[in-house]
């Protein structure tokens, strides 16, 4: 699962719906540039570690290197 779908499964989990029923992530953040952010082999390929913040509906999200997504 890529970065942009791991954040949309875990708001829709904690909102207790599904993902078709969540505003775009679109409008907070590009998942295109989020997938490719820690992409292994990319562009940003020297990148091993970080974490990535915004917000998207009523959360900060936090989004990890290692593919790990919070929920503030």
């Amino acid at each position: 699962m890529n970065l942009a779908d791991n954040v949309l499964a875990t708001v829709a989990d904690a909102e207790d719906t599904e993902v078709k029923n969540l505003e775009p992530l679109g409008e907070a953040i590009d998942p295109e540039a989020l997938d490719a952010l820690f992409e292994p082999g990319g562009p940003s390929a020297t990148r091993q570690h970080g974490i990535v913040v915004f917000s998207y509906m009523d959360y900060t999200v936090m989004v990890a290197s290692n593919g790990d997504v919070t929920l503030e």
